[in-house]
């Protein structure tokens, strides 16, 4: 694969705001990532994410956090990001957030999954950003890959963001073992849920979300995806029953509360 860094147009590799320099953090990023490092890799990812989604906002004229969940809502609430953005950025914080507090061990798919989560928040960063730099693409050559080494996590990524097929579709497929990685991938099966809530499409949001239980039990965002797909549908006893352990665990969790 070639190295990223050099794929790179030379105004994203330079890029700095009040002292913080994203080289430094996406070269060490890729030798986390070259070396199999799973924590560092998530954290690098995460910490580009935290510094941007700040720099965005002081790009506005507004005050940043250290904060990315704060960064992002205010964002959100402005209308800067697109739906699928946002839930890139967010499942990106989320996974960093577990490595920071040492609350799980990082499997090679959440390495891979933030990764490619960064890569799309880059694009939105330097490519769609109204207030940023506006390029026509973060690599020297249009269209080119920059982080996501993995095929199939690229094209359903792709589909998702695209949405194009549906995403009820796309979570059939991957129920039927079409893409048998992603299957290990929770985050990228949130964001799937998240894509079926949005679009009201509760039943097949059920379903899925149960599925996806069976394989990941105790994964924090699905299990509150669970939880609020029962609460929509009224479901309101099972609902409780999903969300209340889980609060108990998680009382400081920003979306938990």
């Amino acid at each position: 694969m070639p190295n990223a860094m050099d794929l790179l147009r030379p105004e994203v590799r330079a890029y700095s705001h009040k002292g913080y320099e994203l080289e430094y953090d996406l070269y060490h990023l890729q030798r986390s990532q070259e070396v199999s490092i799973r924590d560092a890799t998530v954290f690098y990812a995460a910490r580009i994410l935290e510094a941007l989604s700040a720099a965005a906002l002081e790009t506005m004229g507004l005050k940043g956090k250290e904060n990315a969940f704060s960064n992002l809502t205010r964002l959100e609430e402005y209308g800067l990001l697109p739906p699928h953005t946002l839930y890139w950025a967010h499942a990106l914080r989320r996974t960093g957030n577990a490595v920071r507090h040492a609350k799980s061990r990082t499997a090679p798919q959440e390495a891979e999954t933030s990764v490619a989560f960064l890569e799309y928040w880059l694009r939105w960063f330097f490519c769609v950003f109204p207030y940023g730099a506006r390029l026509d693409d973060l690599t020297m050559e249009a269209g080119g890959g920059l982080f996501i080494r993995d095929a199939d996590l690229s094209r359903i990524l792709g589909m998702i963001e695209a949405n194009d097929p549906a995403p009820g579709r796309v979570a059939q497929q991957v129920m039927e073992g079409s893409y048998e990685k992603i299957k290990h991938a929770p985050a990228v099966l949130a964001v799937l849920a998240e894509r079926l809530l949005r679009t009201n499409r509760l039943a097949e949001a059920r379903g899925f979300l149960d599925w996806s239980a069976g394989l990941h039990g105790e994964d924090l965002r699905l299990l509150q995806l669970r939880g609020l797909c029962h609460s929509r549908m009224g479901l309101l006893d099972e609902a409780i029953e999903i969300l209340e352990p889980s609060y108990k665990r998680y009382r400081t969790d920003d979306e938990m509360i």
